[in-house]
């Protein structure tokens, strides 16, 4: 598990049981360190949106693409 979803006390639990019942060992990050990456993503989004670099309406999107380019 990674992200938010690493960061959910049931879901947690649920995991350890099922992979400890299986002598699988169980080490999960600390809950701060698991975040969303909506916000990070969102936080580019609200920066594009200000610089009016829109993408075109046939654009594709596509999860590799480089958070870092120039506008």
């Amino acid at each position: 598990m990674g992200g938010g979803v690493a960061a959910n006390k049931m879901l947690r639990e649920a995991y350890r049981s099922v992979m400890e019942a299986k002598g699988i060992r169980v080490v999960h990050p600390p809950t701060n360190a698991c975040t969303d990456n909506a916000a990070m993503i969102a936080l580019v989004a609200i920066d594009r949106h200000r610089a009016k670099n829109f993408m075109s309406p046939d654009g594709d999107a596509h999860a590799q693409a480089d958070l870092e380019q120039a506008y």
